[in-house]
C-alpha cells in the first residue's frame, strides 16, 4: 500500500473531495460518544464546502493532503503564526487509520516547521 501513497498541498480543485473527507473522518472518529444534535451543528457550521474554500483561500493555512491511488484518504491543515505553526487539524479515514499515515503527515509538519517557524503545537 504504501508505494501508492503520497502526500500534497491541497488547494480548490481538491475541494470536494476534502469536504467529503471531512465530514467521513469526523464522523466515523467521533460518532460513538459524540451527541448527534453535536454532532450535527459541527458538522454544518465547520466543514462545510462554503467553509472549507474559504479556509484553502487563506494564505495563513495550508492543507497538506495524503492520498492512496490519488484518491484524498486524509489530510492535515496547518497555520500559519509568526513564529509557529499550528495543527488545527487531522483527519484520516477509518480504514486508513493505525498504519503509520498520521505520522506521516506529522513528518511533513516537522518538516514544514523546520523550513519556515520554529515550533508546532496542536
Amino acid at each position: 500500500m504504501n508505494n501508492q501513497i503520497t502526500l500534497a498541498y491541497l488547494d480548490y480543485d481538491d475541494l470536494d473531495a476534502l469536504q467529503v473527507v471531512s465530514v467521513v473522518s469526523f464522523y466515523e472518529s467521533f460518532i460513538d460518544g459524540a451527541d448527534p444534535l453535536d454532532m450535527q451543528g459541527y458538522l454544518q457550521t465547520q466543514l462545510t464546502t462554503e467553509i472549507l474554500a474559504v479556509e484553502l483561500a487563506q494564505s495563513t493555512s495550508k492543507f497538506i493532503g495524503i492520498k492512496d491511488h490519488q484518491i484524498l484518504i486524509g489530510y492535515m491543515k496547518v497555520n500559519d503564526e509568526k513564529d509557529a505553526i499550528e495543527i488545527q487539524r487531522l483527519y484520516l479515514l477509518k480504514d486508513y487509520q493505525n498504519k503509520g499515515l498520521g505520522q506521516r503527515l506529522l513528518d511533513e509538519a516537522n518538516r514544514y516547521a523546520k523550513t519556515n517557524k520554529n515550533v508546532i503545537y496542536v
